[in-house]
């Protein structure tokens, strides 16, 4: 795709964004102050030590240079009180020998956008200030629990999806390239195409519209089939495929079959 192209396609997204046929809402970042739970797992002292609050990530006073190391861990949504016990627990290790000088909020976490293939999650952060002098050890001690600006925290708990049995997932996506207009009908033609494939008796239990990552929306749709109870994806494949109509080049595609997954990504059988 050359440069015009990509602006072209682009455009046909922002368009998109805000035209009233589109059937998703633009995502926005949602926090919530986890403050009551960690008050069941902090120390009376690392409390108070937490209690004071800095607006900056460096902080030069006579005693010393203090800078923020950040700490954070991402669990599945409804998991959060388990990281917030984790990242509690490393507070209170800190007050107990002094080295917590102030932090920048209290224990928050981050709903994180829907991921096809993955569970609903959550970022649980707390950024302390810590000695300069101390901040190499510290980091090296939790370095498991231990983040750069801007990076990804490690996993806490299991974050596969949970299915049932005859649950299975499928990702599609609508590509602005090939739609100049998103309307509501184009996901459940995709949706009718997998269901043409599958075996008879699957239903669409449920469609969830994930982050836009790229020039294209996609969603998760989960199947339900009582026979396909090893299966946990499925993906169908297509055929980009040209022909001449006339005196115009019409592109369209052939759907030449489906593929079958397990819980370990291994593929059970298709083409």
């Amino acid at each position: 795709m050359n440069k015009k192209e990509t602006q072209e396609a682009i455009k046909v997204l922002e368009d998109a964004l805000m035209s009233d046929k589109v059937d998703f809402k633009a995502p926005t970042l949602v926090t919530n102050d986890l403050s009551a739970i960690s008050d069941k797992y902090l120390s009376k002292n690392a409390k108070k030590s937490l209690s004071k609050k800095s607006r900056n990530t460096t902080v030069v006073e006579e005693t010393g240079t203090y800078s923020c190391v950040f700490f954070a861990k991402r669990v599945k949504k409804g998991n959060e009180e388990m990281a917030v016990k984790h990242l509690a627990n490393i507070a209170n290790e800190l007050d107990k020998y002094g080295q917590i000088h102030s932090c920048l909020s209290n224990i928050l976490s981050i709903e994180l956008a829907k991921i096809p293939f993955q569970p609903l999650a959550s970022i649980v952060i707390c950024y302390i200030l810590v000695p300069d002098s101390e901040k190499d050890i510290i980091e090296k001690k939790f370095e498991d629990s231990v983040i750069e600006e801007g990076k990804n925290p490690k996993d806490l708990g299991d974050l596969t999806t949970t299915l049932e049995d005859g649950e299975f997932l499928a990702e599609i996506r609508i590509s602005c390239l090939q739609n100049v207009t998103y309307t509501k009908d184009l996901p459940q033609r995709e949706i009718d195409s997998y269901l043409a494939m599958l075996p008879k008796g699957t239903v669409v239990r449920e469609t969830v519209t994930c982050a836009i990552t790229s020039l294209s929306i996609p969603y998760e749709v989960k199947f339900y089939n009582p026979l396909l109870t090893e299966v946990k994806r499925v993906k169908l494949l297509k055929q980009r495929a040209v022909t001449m109509v006339g005196d115009k080049v019409e592109q369209f595609n052939v759907i030449v079959g489906m593929e079958y997954f397990d819980k370990d990504n291994e593929k059970l059988y298709g083409a």
